[in-house]
């Protein structure tokens, strides 16, 4: 079987794209994780096998691991500092309990579609802000005010 120049370049064009989408998404992770850091959070990875640690310390963890746990608990953020959760798509857990977090800072909340528990206790989010996160993730249980886990 012979290929052509031309089933060649579009075979290295596709490879360099999927390529070139996980470098972008691991990237956009790793400033993320980056910013929660210095602003007083952590982060919990995904776990993965041991047979990438090689490429792990090679490439680092967010080319291989999703984050899926943030804890920014009692951190002084502000909402325009939770732009950088839409780079996590996959996290499932967000404690923002005791931040000076408002209804405004909700909307960057709104793409956690893998989200299973949002805490919000202690904020100055308000019922109506809750609310409107409930419909957008209705998968999610949303603590607030002094819910009791």
């Amino acid at each position: 079987m012979r290929f052509g120049l031309r089933t060649l370049l579009i075979a290295v064009t596709a490879v360099c794209l999927a390529l070139g989408m996980v470098c972008d998404r691991a990237y956009r992770q790793k400033r993320a994780v980056d910013d929660i850091l210095a602003s007083g959070g952590r982060v919990s990875y995904r776990e993965a096998g041991g047979w990438l640690t090689l490429d792990r310390l090679w490439l680092g963890r967010d080319f291989f691991q999703p984050v899926t746990k943030v804890f920014w608990a009692g951190a002084a953020i502000e909402d325009d500092d939770l732009a950088c959760i839409r780079a996590l798509p996959g996290l499932d857990m967000l404690s923002l309990a005791s931040t000076p977090v408002t209804d405004a800072g909700l909307m960057h909340l709104e793409s956690l579609h893998a989200a299973v528990l949002i805490d919000l206790r202690f904020t100055q989010v308000t019922d109506n802000g809750v609310a409107r996160l409930r419909r957008e993730l209705p998968q999610a249980k949303i603590l607030l005010h002094n819910d009791v886990e």
